[in-house]
């Protein structure tokens, strides 16, 4: 099993039209478990998703505002090519939001 974690810090007043990227380029496309963490303190004020290659992964529509642990059985696109973005509604201060990837 290969496991992939990123961070994304984002800043206050991100618009969800402008989010901060990261991308994963893993080596294995088979994936069994996605985990989404938010810090305490951001009180439903940033919201994150995951695509491939384009197409929306988790959430299936839309963005998540709190943790996700979601297993799943999924073969991602080849090449892989995971994007992972956040957004915030917060004008106070950043907020680092975890992914981790669970791939065998």
């Amino acid at each position: 099993m290969m496991l992939y974690t990123t961070t994304l810090t984002t800043p206050p007043g991100t618009p969800n039209y402008a989010p901060v990227q990261a991308i994963i380029r893993p080596t294995s496309r088979h994936m069994i478990r996605a985990v989404i963490q938010f810090p305490p303190g951001t009180l439903g004020s940033v919201y994150a998703r995951v695509l491939d290659y384009g197409m929306q992964l988790i959430p299936l529509a839309g963005w998540v505002n709190n943790d996700m642990d979601i297993f799943t059985d999924r073969w991602l696109s080849n090449p892989p090519y995971i994007v992972f973005e956040t957004y915030s509604l917060a004008r106070d201060w950043p907020h680092t939001i975890t992914l981790q990837l669970d791939l065998i």
